[in-house]
């Protein structure tokens, strides 16, 4: 299976996604598309990954290749392909499918929350023996609303919508499951101004400190992706 993903800024990349792709054998490939690179042809490639970044959906201004972005990820669901959105790319997938991406009122959330299930996640084949609720990283200021057709999978106390999927090849989470400690380090070094004392926001320290929810998000993301294969 070829897997291409779409990569924002220099400092975030799979993570743990790509050990899971090497470990079952599949080929990567992916655009930088903050350094000028192309879109591959869609006939290349199985399933598009959208990473996050710091910028939002609705930046378009400041970061005109956002509106090539959106047609390429348009035409990947139009084409059937298996689309994985997470932080920035769940935000891209709700504007491409009609909904509104926006700041959200609560202010940044990063650090390890408690996210828990909807009615329409407990049933998703996505979401396949995940737990009811488990606490995953997140690291995000922005919000979106559901798009219409589409179902609300994950639910958090700060930010409601988490995750949605649409149709058997769409889906999307706003946290971060992928993320090792490393990856933090680099997202620390890079926009460390975003760690702002607050009710929250948590310390680098504090997230690094977690070795068990790093362990448990790893384990998760291999079930998310395994589960993703599967439908």
């Amino acid at each position: 299976m070829n897997i291409h993903s779409i990569r924002h800024v220099p400092f975030e990349g799979l993570g743990r996604i790509e050990d899971w792709a090497l470990s079952r054998g599949h080929q990567l490939s992916s655009t930088a598309i903050y350094d000028g690179e192309v879109f591959p042809d869609l006939d290349k490639l199985d399933w598009l990954i959208i990473m996050g970044g710091p910028m939002g959906a609705y930046d378009k201004a400041e970061y005109p290749w956002i509106v090539e972005e959106l047609k390429f990820i348009e035409s990947a669901i139009q084409h059937g392909k298996t689309v994985v959105g997470i932080c920035l790319g769940v935000q891209l997938l709700a504007e491409v499918l009609g909904s509104e991406v926006y700041k959200g009122d609560p202010g940044m959330e990063i650090g390890w929350s408690p996210v828990r299930l909807t009615s329409e996640g407990i049933q998703s084949p996505f979401l396949k023996d995940f737990p009811m609720t488990f606490s995953p990283l997140h690291w995000h200021g922005d919000t979106f609303d559901i798009p219409r057709g589409a179902k609300h999978l994950i639910s958090g106390d700060l930010y409601s919508n988490q995750s949605f999927s649409y149709g058997e090849k769409v889906v999307g989470l706003q946290f971060h499951l992928e993320f090792c400690a490393r990856c933090v380090d680099r997202l620390s070094r890079a926009v460390g101004e975003d760690l702002q004392p607050g009710p929250s926001v948590m310390s680098e320290q504090d997230i690094q400190a977690r070795d068990d929810l790093f362990l448990a998000s790893e384990l998760l993301l291999q079930k998310f992706l395994d589960n993703v294969a599967e439908v």
